[in-house]
């Protein structure tokens, strides 16, 4: 039992111990000098040394009680403060709103008191969807983490998936083919009738540029250059800057958005909500929109394979 002090003054109460009596000297601060009496850090330094001698270490046991009450959605929160430089802001999002919206039955229960019994029975009164299944992904990885902060012992999630089979995923290839590609586009301007400006416009971008759905999401005016006819998506999913040729059909199509009464400052696409949380911001889902091409069951990525396989057919592309 000591007192540390630094070279710049502060002065700390300190114990060192080995755990169990054997293997290296462990140092552990016990309060900043000006926070405890002498008297009150003596007696914390022979509890801890107590729990030390046990072979405990005792600031890993407060962290464990002060975790006692933390959630799933706290342990999101550790997960993408550790994981913030790695994780897309809309990874960090999917985390956060697909186990609020699959898992409403665990997130209310404190992670020290969810078991495999209680994950099992989640699972089973679940639709077993993808979703379902990305939601028990998600919670097994923040678990782990828990884990390696020492605030829990074991991941229920982990112990329960060798009971637990997921779907074979079946990779999508569907596309319009190029022998269906007339009555695709006499449907889909049809449907465009019944959709909103910016969508429609959206859509059309991605099937004549190939862009992921996020990329196009996103696009701004800043990535637009009309002078030279180029647009810049600075971050793609390769993380690499990527830069394509405006066709004249791309050109008219965004000049006319860039042009057209109340354009956002910002979005290509924008949200065309007023208030609330997507406010302000760009467009998040078409796939309303998509399901009034009638005779098609299209997603976003289906119109981005339709461009590609058209490029290949056309010999544009070697594979």
């Amino acid at each position: 039992y000591y007192i540390r002090i630094r070279p710049n003054g502060k002065k700390t109460y300190c114990i060192q111990s080995r755990l169990g009596g054997i293997g290296r000297k462990v140092s552990i601060v016990i309060a900043d000098c000006n926070l405890l009496t002498e008297s009150e850090a003596r007696e914390t330094a022979r509890q801890y040394l107590a729990s030390c001698k046990q072979g405990v270490h005792p600031k890993k046991e407060i962290k464990k009680a002060v975790s006692k009450n933390k959630t799933i959605l706290h342990l999101i929160d550790d997960y993408i403060q550790e994981q913030r430089d790695e994780l897309e802001d809309s990874t960090k999002n999917d985390y956060v709103s697909r186990i609020s919206n699959r898992m409403k039955s665990l997130i209310r229960i404190p992670v020290a008191e969810i078991t495999v019994t209680e994950v099992k029975s989640w699972w089973n009164a679940s639709d077993r969807k993808r979703s379902d299944e990305l939601a028990f992904i998600y919670a097994r990885k923040v678990f782990d983490v828990a884990i390696g902060n020492e605030y829990l012992d074991s991941n229920p999630f982990a112990l329960a998936k060798k009971t637990i089979k997921f779907k074979e995923i079946q990779a999508r290839e569907s596309h319009v083919a190029q022998t269906e590609l007339s009555d695709f586009f006499s449907t889909f301007i049809q449907a465009s009738e019944q959709m909103k400006t910016t969508i429609r416009d959206y859509l059309v971008f991605v099937l004549v540029t190939g862009k992921r759905k996020g990329e196009a999401q996103s696009l701004s005016w800043d990535n637009v250059n009309f002078e030279n006819s180029t647009i810049t998506l600075p971050i793609t999913k390769t993380k690499k800057i990527d830069v394509v040729p405006m066709t004249d059909f791309l050109y008219l199509l965004l000049k006319s958005r860039k042009n057209s009464k109340g354009v956002h400052h910002d979005w290509v696409f924008p949200s065309h909500y007023k208030k609330g949380v997507h406010a302000d911001k760009h467009i998040s889902s078409p796939y309303k929109s998509l399901k009034k091409i009638e005779g098609f069951k299209l997603t976003t990525h289906d119109f981005r394979r339709t461009f590609a396989t058209a490029t290949k057919e056309l010999g544009m592309l070697d594979s």
